[in-house]
């Protein structure tokens, strides 16, 4: 009698903890569907502070851009409801003390009128002017456009500027290979770094992306 009672209490306990792995799995994907339908509604939302910091994560909402979230490079919205930038204002307004070379377009993913400000001092000095009250919507093009996660950016550009020549940029992204040949040619000759100087932002967004896909497919296997 004491033996069947055991059993039934395991199986009970058991048939409970199925049942919340359902009902979280649910509350995801439930959530998940909800952010979709409210950012259609309204994805506008009151800016605070230097760095604008997005609270319900709709502001910059992507297909793939909503799973990553401040304190922990990979949890989903209903944790943190936090949404992690991906480019710092802060650190656009640095760069752009550099704007007459196109520092602070490179940084928020403009390598075209980049170049073109390198090339001609920021357009006669003018264009670098005016790009000081353009930087706002420079970020919030780049929050759109580029994939927040692991892999942060503000870092990825530190390591390019100062150790590139050396591939450290690249060690960082987890491409060991490639930091080899980096170290070991100066940055293939200075025409790898002309490439990275273009690519970056989109190297570090495909790598945060992956990441995130591969963590998003472990969360719903189970």
């Amino acid at each position: 009698s004491s033996n069947l009672s055991v059993a039934e209490a395991n199986t009970l306990s058991q048939v409970r903890h199925v049942k919340s792995l359902i009902s979280l799995q649910w509350s995801l994907l439930s959530y998940r569907i909800g952010m979709r339908s409210s950012f259609f509604k309204s994805n506008r939302l009151p800016e605070f502070g230097i760095l604008k910091m997005n609270i319900d994560g709709r502001k910059y909402f992507s297909s793939a851009k909503d799973n990553h979230f401040a304190f922990n490079p990979a949890k989903p919205v209903e944790n943190h409801r936090v949404l992690m930038e991906s480019h710092l204002l802060l650190i656009g307004y640095a760069m752009w003390l550099f704007g007459f070379l196109g520092a602070h377009r490179f940084y928020f993913g403009r390598p075209i009128s980049g170049a073109i400000w390198f090339f001609t001092f920021g357009l006669f000095g003018i264009g670098w002017l005016i790009d000081l009250f353009l930087i706002p919507e420079m970020k919030r093009s780049a929050e759109r456009r580029f994939q927040s996660g692991p892999l942060d950016y503000c870092l990825g550009w530190i390591l390019f500027i100062f150790l590139g020549i050396f591939g450290v940029h690249q060690f960082y992204q987890g491409k060991i290979w490639t930091g080899l040949i980096f170290l070991l040619t100066g940055g293939v000759f200075g025409i790898g770094l002309i490439y990275d100087l273009l690519t970056l932002n989109e190297q570090i967004s495909e790598m945060n992306r992956s990441r995130l896909q591969t963590y998003n497919a472990g969360i719903f296997s189970f």
